[in-house]
């Protein structure tokens, strides 16, 4: 299956913290998937959030993807060391309960 995706802009969130964490994390199920799987499978892709977890060391790529009413995210961690990737991590996971508060 072929699929095309858009992408119109970047969201840009700057933050000093070390970790994000959200009170519904875990809501969230890790997933054997890959990114490019869950398009494959029909997913749309949102526009991308970008996280300055440290200043010029960490950033965290977060993509998220619907179709109908289910919802995954991906998250792509990448350490830099004077320019160089030293580091990169993907992982996804798929929301399994709605929010609650």
């Amino acid at each position: 299956m072929n699929s095309i995706v858009k992408l119109a802009g970047l969201a840009v969130i700057a933050s000093s913290l070390a970790t994000t964490a959200f009170a519904y994390e875990d809501q969230w199920q890790p997933s054997n998937k890959t990114l490019s799987a869950y398009v494959a499978e029909g997913y749309v892709l949102s526009l991308p959030v970008v996280l300055h977890l440290s200043p010029f060391d960490r950033v965290q790529y977060r993509y998220y993807l619907t179709k109908g009413q289910a919802i995954a995210q991906c998250t792509e961690d990448v350490t830099t060391r004077k320019a160089v990737i030293v580091d990169k991590v993907l992982a996804c996971a798929d929301l399994v309960a709605p929010f609650q508060k």
